[in-house]
């Protein structure tokens, strides 16, 4: 009787990790490629692949999205029956930067990312944008095998601790929102997570968003600065920060944070931000003007 209930209780146990293998989130890759236009042109290059630190965050039972928002679109698709695995819409800088006066007359290269479950098997990124109709066109393909011996799988550190400002649950149902700091030295930490957590008070107590806060979890990074305060070229030389953040963009366009040129909003798509800043869904930026 003894033997039949420990068999019992062991294979109990298999099937219990065997299921949870199973259901494991998979890792999360990032596809770093550098977008480039002017006036009547445009252009992508692969910069490098990525597995980030952090296992995929997102609902996977919404691995394709039927929304129809974005100015851009990315799918990801199995290279062999081509049925996709993945799909975003999405809106970039360069997208908002294209409208813009100074568009017409010079090129830019902007740096940006794509973010998707980790493939078992090799696939194709196929990177769409809306037409004059409104329709996604095509506009760039890579193939990406998770074998290749090149794609990155360092552990990057964390450049500063990640602050829990508020979780309200999994980050799989949860909108993950994301505070980076920029201009705070290594002692305006306690500013900066003040300011935070006074900025995300204000969000909340604003419609919208105040009737739906118990469906976001905020966190918080701020890496330090070399000076305070945020850079101004038009009346001051440029300070030496992580660039998340300044006045007079695009002036700034150099981010060692994220991949796309000056930041006050959009998808955090971390390139050197470290283990805690991947998890993320949306970021907005505190900067330091104390000085």
């Amino acid at each position: 009787m003894i033997n039949r209930v420990f068999i019992v209780l062991h294979i109990s146990a298999l099937f219990f990790v065997l299921s949870a293998s199973a259901f494991a989130a998979p890792q999360t890759m990032r596809l770093d490629y550098y977008h480039t236009g002017g006036h009547q042109q445009e252009l992508f290059s692969l910069d490098r692949v990525v597995i980030e630190p952090l296992p995929w965050p997102g609902d996977l039972s919404k691995a394709i999205d039927d929304t129809n928002l974005g100015k851009y679109f990315f799918e990801v698709k199995d290279q062999t029956t081509k049925r996709v695995l993945y799909s975003r819409g999405f809106a970039s800088i360069y997208g908002e930067w294209e409208t813009t006066d100074e568009a017409k007359s010079i090129v830019r290269t902007f740096q940006e990312s794509l973010r998707f479950p980790a493939p078992a098997t090799p696939v194709e990124v196929v990177l769409k944008k809306r037409d004059a109709r409104n329709v996604f066109r095509d506009l760039w393909s890579t193939v990406i095998d998770p074998q290749d011996q090149f794609i990155d799988r360092s552990k990057s550190p964390a450049p500063a601790p990640v602050i829990t400002i508020q979780k309200t649950g999994d980050p799989a149902t949860k909108v993950d929102f994301l505070i980076l700091g920029d201009g705070y030295t290594a002692a305006e930490a306690q500013k900066f997570e003040a300011d935070a957590r006074r900025l995300t008070e204000v969000l909340f107590a604003t419609s919208p968003f105040k009737e739906h806060r118990k469906d976001f979890n905020v966190w918080a990074l701020c890496p330090p600065a070399a000076e305070s305060g945020i850079s101004r070229p038009s009346s001051a030389p440029i300070r030496s920060t992580n660039r998340i953040c300044g006045w007079d963009p695009p002036a700034i366009r150099a981010s060692s944070i994220l991949p796309i040129g000056t930041p006050a909003r959009g998808w955090v798509c971390a390139r050197g931000a470290g283990a805690g800043a991947r998890r993320c869904s949306r970021a907005i930026s505190a900067t330091s003007t104390s000085r």
